[in-house]
C-alpha cells in the first residue's frame, strides 16, 4: 500500500480523517467511476476490538440498500492494512451549508425528509447509526441527501443492543486528543443516554435528528458549548432556545421537534417513520397552499403589468409520438406523456426564452434563470425529485443561454463581465474559459471541447472546456448573405453539431449540421426558432405557437417521418434564432410557458397609489407607450400561442383597437 495507490485502486488525494479511519479518493478502473477508500489507522491496526468494529462497520453499511444511504462496494485489504471501497459522494455537507446560515423551511423540510428516510431503512434493518451529525450528511449536486460514515453503528438487535456503552469507546471521541474540534462535533449530536454511557437504541437517532432539524432551521446547535463538558450538561439538564426557531416553522414541526428532543427515551418519538410523515404531510400541505395562493394570485394578476411564467416538464414516456416504445409493442402499449408544471420562486421572474430553461443530460435537475425585483439575474437548480428550487451561488448576472456539462456536473455560462466561466452545481469558485464579446450559446462535448457563439455576428468557435483561445469552425456564407451562425449543439458523437443560421427568411432560420473534421455542412431544415436534439431521435422546435418534434437520425444526420405537435410552447426566442426546449438523455423535455393574464388600466401616482381607473376592457396586455398628449396607449397584447400585436387604446373613448396585422 502506497500514497499513489491503495489494493488496486489509484489514489488522487486524502479527502477526510475521522476516528475510524483516513479516507482517500481513489478510482475503480475497472467500472471507472470514483471511490472513496476508507483505511483503518496503524494506530487502530493491532487492537482487536476497534479491527472488529472496523469490519462491523463493512457488513452492516453492506446490509443497507437505500438511495439516501452511501453505499459500499467492498472490505479488501493490502500488505496487512484493512480498508474499505466505499461510495464516493460529491457535494458538500449539511455543516458546511449551515456555514452560510439557516436553510429555508422548505429546504430543511425536504432534507430531513431524505434523512429521516434513511434512518427508517437502517432501522428496519436493525442498524443505529450513533453519530448523526451535519458532517455526516451531504447534499449531491442533484440535491439528493446521502447519510454518511456508519463507523458508530452497531445492531439494534441482540444482547449487544442491552449491554452499556462507555463513550470513550467511541471511535470519534478517541481521536479528541489529536483532532482539534472532533469531540465538539460529535457531542453536541449526542442523547442523553448516549452521553451517560447507557445502552442506547434507534432513539438514540432520533435524538441526533432533532438536533440536526433544529440546526437547519436556526443555523446554530441545539445544545452548543465552550467544552464537552458544557454540552453535556446542556444535554442533560438544559433545552434548546425555542425562541429561535424561525417565526414560520408550523406547528406541527414544532411539535415533532420537541418530542424528538425529549430527554426521556421513554417519551421520546419512537419511530423516524412517523417524523418523516409528518414532515411530508406538512409539505402537502404547504404545496396545496401555495397552488391555492398562486390562484389567487392570478385573480388579482390583472392589476400587474406583467406576465407570469412557469416551467413546464414534459416526460416523453413514450407518448402519443411512440418515440421510446419498440414497434411490436405499440400496437399492445400506449404511453401517455406525464406533464406537469415548476413555478418561479417566490418574488423571482423566470426568463421566457427557451435559452434559460435547460434540463440535466442525466435528466435529473433542471436549471433556469430567474430575476429579483431589481432586475438581478441568477441561475437557479431544481432536482426533479425535490419540491425546492435554490439559486446557484457565483451566477449572479448571468446572461441567457448557459449550458450543462455532459456529465451533469457543471454549467457554462456568460455573466456581465463577458467572460465563459464554468461552475460545479455542487457549489464552488466559477472557473474562466475565455472572454466573449456577446453570447449567443454554447455546448459541451464528452471529449471536453465546448463550442460557443461568442459574438452576435461571425461564426461558431471552439474552446477547450479547460480554458484556452476560441478558433473557428463553421465559415459565414457571403452568398447566402449569412450574418451568424449561433447555439451550437452537440450531437452523441461528439464531433457532429447543429447550430442555427442567421438571418431568417421569410421567418424561418436554416437548420445545419457542421462537423468538427470538415468545414463541410449540411441543411437539415428551415424553423422559426432553432432546434433541440432530444434522445434517442428528434429534433424540437416551434411552429406557429406549437412544440414540434421531427424524427432525426443522429448517424445518417438525415430527418425521419412527419413533425408532430407536442402541444402550446413560448416562441419569444424568434429573434435569436435560438432553442425553445431544453431535452435530456432520460426522455424529458422542458419548456417555458407564458401565461398572459388579464390587465387593466389605470393612472396613479409616483408612489404607486391608484388615482382613477381607464374604462378600457382588460385583456392580456403589457403597457409600451403613452402618447405626447396623453390620450392614447400603445400596447403589446400576447395570445395564448406566444403571438403578439400592437394595439392601441384610446384612453378616453375606453376603445383598443388593433395597429399591426402581423405578429
Amino acid at each position: 500500500m502506497t500514497a499513489e495507490r491503495i489494493g488496486s485502486y489509484p489514489i488522487e488525494r486524502e479527502i477526510g480523517r475521522g476516528g475510524m479511519g483516513v479516507v482517500y479518493l481513489g478510482r475503480d478502473t475497472r467500472l471507472d467511476r470514483p471511490v472513496a477508500i476508507k483505511v483503518l489507522p496503524e494506530a487502530f491496526a493491532s487492537d482487536p476490538e476497534r479491527l472488529a468494529r472496523f469490519e462491523r462497520e463493512a457488513r452492516l453499511v453492506a446490509s443497507l440498500n437505500h438511495p439516501n444511504i452511501a453505499g459500499i462496494y467492498g472490505l479488501e485489504e493490502d500488505g496487512g492494512h484493512r480498508f474499505l471501497a466505499l461510495e464516493y459522494v460529491e457535494g458538500e455537507t449539511v455543516a458546511e451549508r449551515i456555514t452560510r446560515g439557516p436553510l429555508p423551511l422548505d429546504e430543511t423540510l425536504d432534507l430531513c425528509r431524505q434523512v429521516a428516510a434513511a434512518l427508517e431503512a437502517a432501522h428496519e434493518g436493525g442498524v443505529v447509526h450513533r453519530d448523526l451529525k451535519p458532517a455526516n450528511i451531504k447534499i449531491t449536486p442533484a440535491g439528493d441527501v446521502k447519510v454518511l460514515d456508519f463507523g458508530l453503528a452497531k445492531s439494534g438487535s441482540g444482547a449487544a443492543s442491552n449491554s452499556s456503552i462507555d463513550i470513550s469507546h467511541s471511535p470519534t471521541m478517541s481521536l479528541a486528543v489529536t483532532g482539534a474540534g472532533v469531540i465538539l462535533g460529535t457531542a453536541a449530536y449526542m442523547s442523553p443516554e448516549q452521553a451517560r454511557g447507557k445502552a442506547v437504541d434507534k432513539r438514540a437517532d432520533i435524538w441526533s435528528f432533532g438536533c440536526l432539524l433544529y440546526e437547519c432551521l436556526t443555523g446554530r446547535q441545539a445544545f452548543a458549548g465552550e467544552t464537552v463538558s458544557d454540552m453535556i450538561a446542556r444535554i442533560l439538564q438544559g433545552e434548546p432556545e425555542w425562541n429561535a426557531l424561525p417565526a414560520q416553522t408550523p406547528e406541527r414541526i414544532r411539535g415533532m421537534l420537541r418530542r424528538c428532543l425529549e430527554k426521556d427515551s421513554r417519551r421520546r418519538r419512537r419511530d423516524i417513520g412517523d417524523a418523516r410523515m409528518e414532515i411530508e404531510d406538512v409539505q402537502a400541505v404547504r404545496v396545496s397552499s401555495s397552488s391555492v395562493a398562486a390562484s389567487g394570485a392570478a385573480k388579482t394578476g390583472s392589476r400587474r403589468m406583467f406576465e407570469w411564467v412557469r416551467l413546464a416538464v414534459v416526460a416523453l414516456l413514450a407518448a402519443a409520438l411512440t418515440w421510446f416504445v419498440p414497434r411490436a409493442l405499440r400496437e399492445s402499449v400506449k404511453l401517455e406523456p406525464t406533464r406537469f408544471e415548476i413555478p418561479q420562486p417566490d418574488g423571482f421572474h423566470l426568463n421566457t426564452d427557451g435559452g434559460s430553461v435547460k434540463l440535466s443530460p442525466d435528466g435529473r435537475s433542471l436549471a433556469f434563470v430567474a430575476r429579483d425585483s431589481t432586475g438581478s439575474r441568477q441561475i437557479w437548480l431544481r432536482p426533479l425529485e425535490s419540491t425546492l428550487a435554490r439559486p446557484l451561488p457565483g451566477t449572479d448576472g448571468v446572461w441567457f443561454a448557459f449550458f450543462w456539462s455532459p456529465d451533469s456536473r457543471h454549467l457554462a455560462f456568460v455573466g456581465n463581465d463577458k467572460k465563459l466561466k464554468k461552475i460545479a452545481v455542487g457549489g464552488g469558485d466559477a472557473e474562466v474559459v475565455c472572454a466573449v464579446k456577446a453570447w449567443r450559446g454554447g455546448t459541451w462535448s464528452r471529449d471536453g471541447v465546448m463550442l460557443i457563439a461568442p459574438t452576435s455576428n461571425g461564426p461558431i468557435y471552439r474552446v477547450p472546456a479547460t480554458g484556452g483561445e476560441p478558433q473557428p469552425v463553421t465559415t459565414l456564407d457571403s452568398t447566402r448573405a449569412e450574418t451568424a451562425h449561433r447555439f451550437p449543439q452537440f450531437l452523441p458523437d461528439g464531433r457532429h453539431f447543429l447550430f442555427s443560421a442567421l438571418p431568417a427568411r421569410d421567418g424561418k432560420f436554416d437548420i445545419y449540421v457542421g462537423s468538427l473534421d470538415s468545414p463541410e455542412r449540411k441543411l437539415l431544415l428551415s424553423a422559426g426558432t432553432g432546434v433541440t436534439w432530444a434522445p434517442p431521435g428528434h429534433l424540437l422546435y416551434a411552429r406557429d405557437g406549437k412544440l414540434i418534434a421531427q424524427g432525426f437520425d443522429a448517424k445518417a444526420l438525415e430527418l425521419r417521418g412527419d413533425p408532430v405537435s407536442l402541444g402550446d410552447a413560448v416562441t419569444g426566442t424568434n429573434g435569436t434564432g435560438g432553442p425553445i426546449a431544453s431535452a435530456s438523455r432520460s426522455g424529458a423535455v422542458a419548456h417555458a410557458t407564458d401565461q398572459p393574464t388579464n390587465q387593466r388600466l389605470a393612472w396613479v401616482d409616483l408612489s404607486g397609489r391608484e388615482i382613477s381607473s381607464i374604462p378600457v376592457e382588460p385583456g392580456p396586455y403589457s403597457l409600451g407607450s403613452l402618447s405626447p398628449d396623453d390620450r392614447r396607449v400603445a400596447l403589446v397584447r400576447t395570445e395564448s400561442a406566444g403571438a403578439s400585436g400592437l394595439w392601441i387604446a384610446d384612453l378616453e373613448r375606453g376603445v383598443v383597437t388593433r395597429f399591426t396585422d402581423e405578429p
